[in-house]
C-alpha cells in the first residue's frame, strides 16, 4: 500500500495515472505537490473530491488532465466547477456519464 510520507513521495510535482482503470482519488493524494501535472483521463472516475480539486486549482501553470471518465455529474460535483473547467487541457472530452442529475445529460459533453 502506498504510504506517501514513509516512502517519501511529498515531493512529487508529477504525476500520470492515466489508462489505468482507477474508480476513485485517495486522500493521500492531497500530501503531494501536483503543481507540474496530474493526469487521470481514461479511467473510471466520476467524482473528484473537494479538496483534491482545490489543490489541483492552486497552481497556475500545471497542466491537467481528466477526460474520458464517466463523471457524475450535477450542481454540486467538482467536475462541473468552472474555476477546475478552466484549468483542464482535454476540457472537451470531459463528458457527464450514468448517475449524472438530470438523466438527460447523460453522455453530453461539459460547457
Amino acid at each position: 500500500m502506498l504510504d506517501v510520507v514513509s516512502q517519501n513521495y511529498l515531493e512529487i510535482t508529477s504525476l500520470i495515472l492515466s489508462y489505468n482503470n482507477i474508480n476513485y482519488i485517495g486522500t493521500k493524494l492531497l500530501k503531494m505537490k501536483l503543481h507540474r501535472s496530474f493526469k487521470a483521463d481514461h479511467n473510471a472516475l466520476t467524482e473528484i473530491p473537494y479538496d483534491f480539486s482545490l489543490l489541483l486549482q492552486k497552481y497556475d501553470h500545471n497542466q491537467i488532465s481528466l477526460g474520458s471518465n464517466p463523471w457524475q455529474c450535477s450542481c454540486n460535483s467538482e467536475i462541473t466547477d468552472s474555476s477546475l473547467q478552466e484549468k483542464l487541457q482535454d476540457f472537451p472530452s470531459v463528458v457527464c456519464g450514468a448517475g449524472s442529475v438530470p438523466d438527460s445529460i447523460v453522455g453530453r459533453k461539459l460547457m
